[in-house]
């Protein structure tokens, strides 16, 4: 059934927004590259809900609406406070250079935490080329791709449960909660 504004319109006030603050600072927390980062966030994205709440019409779910204006404004975040970076060719198992890119360390940044990302690419590259090509396909269409769990399951026309096991076979390789 289509789903007009007339029919589906909902009156969605700043309380019902905050509601789903755990949520966001979470999903931004994992963008940000530090606590201050994070929370200049999560201002713009309120900002931005607060300039556009109005225009939001209830066709969608209002987390999902947040999740990308909240997305929006980090993106727009991070491209106006972009810190330099370098490309990193590493040699996959298949011989060929993959690239990567890692931040250079501001004055602030300190050396250790270079080190350990360049050590955290490091394995990443070497345990995603051994991965099945059908892991590796859900894991650049939800990583690279930023695609929702049932967008991969109709792009690569299988089950979301397929799409989840291959997602938490790839967490469970490498080792970490969170790619």
């Amino acid at each position: 059934m289509e789903c007009s504004t007339n029919n589906c319109a909902q009156k969605v006030t700043f309380e019902d927004v905050l509601k789903h603050d755990s949520y966001l600072r979470s999903m931004l927390r994992r963008i940000a590259r530090d606590k201050h980062e994070e929370n200049d966030m999560m201002q713009e994205g309120y900002m931005n809900v607060l300039k556009s709440l109005e225009g939001y019409r209830g066709d969608c779910a209002l987390r999902g609406w947040l999740n990308v204006v909240f997305r929006n404004a980090a993106i727009a975040y991070l491209k106006g406070n972009q810190a330099p970076t370098v490309s990193l060719y590493i040699e996959g198992d298949d011989g060929e250079l993959d690239e990567f890119e890692t931040w250079l360390a501001s004055d602030s940044e300190r050396p250790d935490l270079i080190v350990e990302a360049q050590q955290r690419i490091n394995k990443i590259s070497k345990v995603f080329h051994r991965f099945p090509l059908a892991v590796q396909q859900v894991v650049k269409l939800r990583y690279e791709d930023d695609m929702a769990y049932q967008q991969i399951a109709n792009v690569l026309k299988i089950p979301v449960g397929t799409v989840r096991s291959r997602l938490n076979y790839a967490h469970k390789k490498f080792g970490l909660s969170d790619l």
